[in-house]
């Protein structure tokens, strides 16, 4: 009989300490809970999303004009109607050097916003310099990118890549060739911090 009445008195005990332990979690939630201050909803503004737009070309321009700009790509985006961005272009062309070309090959590349005759140079201006002479043979082609950030309003834009000849021979066939052309933006609503 003793062995019995010891067992009910063990449930018993494990029973009473288990409830005990559940009400003591049970009080400190609801005490916790009745500390914290009141949960106040905000609604979240739509974002605009992000964009990019691109394009590609693999026809070859020839840029033999000196002292004025080819027309290598260009691509137009609009934001009207929209926020101001931020965007990052990058344009970029594989330049061969023509077949016979000789001494001073050097010719620009520019990228540009809203300006399809540019002027002065800008920090997106790229030179090279394909120097085929009597005693430096360089490769005949050359890879060409440049990137820039630009803020944009809220109306249509357009950007250009552009080349031209800068060189002081223009012997014959005095030209290079733009092959696959690339000019690629990628638009946000704001800059990092």
């Amino acid at each position: 009989m003793k062995s019995r009445a010891v067992k009910l008195l063990v449930i018993w005990n494990v029973v009473l300490s288990t409830l005990v332990l559940i009400l003591l979690g049970l009080y400190t939630s609801a005490a916790q809970a009745a500390n914290d201050p009141p949960v106040q909803m905000y609604q979240a503004p739509q974002a605009e999303p992000a964009g990019g737009k691109g394009t590609t070309s693999t026809t070859p321009v020839d840029v033999q004009a000196r002292d004025k700009w080819t027309l290598v790509q260009k691509l137009s985006v609009d934001f009207t109607g929209k926020l101001n961005h931020e965007c990052v272009v990058i344009a970029s062309t594989n330049a061969s050097n023509a077949p016979g070309n000789s001494e001073d090959n050097k010719y620009e590349f520019i990228l540009t916003l809203d300006d399809p005759s540019p002027i002065a140079d800008t920090a997106t201006a790229r030179t090279i310099d394909f120097d085929n002479g009597r005693t430096v043979i360089d490769h005949n082609d050359m890879e060409v990118t440049a990137s820039v950030l630009y803020h944009m309003t809220d109306e249509p834009h357009t950007f250009y890549w552009f080349a031209k000849k800068i060189s002081e021979n223009a012997a014959t066939p005095a030209k290079m060739t733009a092959v696959n052309n690339t000019l690629s933006a990628l638009c946000v609503k704001q800059l990092l911090h």
